[in-house]
């Protein structure tokens, strides 16, 4: 998976990578979430034609009271 690789080795030193496929022109984005290995919950928006419009990432920081 030359793909992980280079996101995992640029993530060394920058807090987002981007790697777009030169096929495709896809993307994918990878990033430090700052607390670790581990999961965090994420939510996908699409807009009304079914493109992804926004992404959140819960990384469980603020907690209820």
């Amino acid at each position: 998976m030359a793909e992980l690789d280079v996101l995992c080795e640029g993530l060394e030193t920058e807090f987002v990578v981007e790697f777009i496929d030169p096929e495709s022109s896809a993307n994918s984005l990878a990033f430090r979430s700052g607390r670790g290995d581990g999961t965090y919950p994420v939510w996908i928006g699409r807009a009304q034609d079914g493109r992804v419009a926004s992404v959140v990432v819960d990384f469980c920081l603020i907690t209820r009271g």
